[in-house]
């Protein structure tokens, strides 16, 4: 039997030591995309009584970091806000446009969409 030279050894502990290190990074960056877009979700939903508060207006602009690679989410949120900075529509068509960028996010996070009259209850 031939024996394996001792720096052969230390090369592959180097490269198998790099390969876990470049997957840990990878797997926890996912993580922490979709945990930051869960968080933003869950503050859309506790802020959304109170549509012109400090709090629900600065998590719609987190939306666009959050949200930024999925088309749908930033388009129905450019519907929201420009209908809320130029058109000013009413009640109704902003109720829609904040049922859309719900619908959306559930899409995104795999999550199950309420009904629309459970999610408009408390703008009612």
């Amino acid at each position: 039997m031939s024996s394996v030279p001792g720096w052969l050894y230390a090369v592959l502990v180097f490269f198998s030591g790099l390969v876990g290190v470049i997957v840990t990074l990878v797997t926890t960056s996912i993580r922490q995309g979709k945990r930051d877009r869960y968080e933003t979700y869950l503050q859309f939903m506790q802020y959304r009584n109170n549509a012109s508060g400090e709090e629900f207006l600065g998590t719609l602009n987190k939306m666009y970091v959050v949200f930024r690679n999925d088309k749908e989410v930033i388009e129905a949120l450019t519907k929201l806000l420009d209908g809320a900075t130029y058109e000013k529509p009413g009640t109704d068509e902003m109720n829609r446009r904040l049922i859309k960028i719900y619908f959306a996010m559930c899409k995104s996070l795999h999550i199950k969409q309420l009904e629309e009259h459970v999610f408009l209850r408390p703008f009612s």
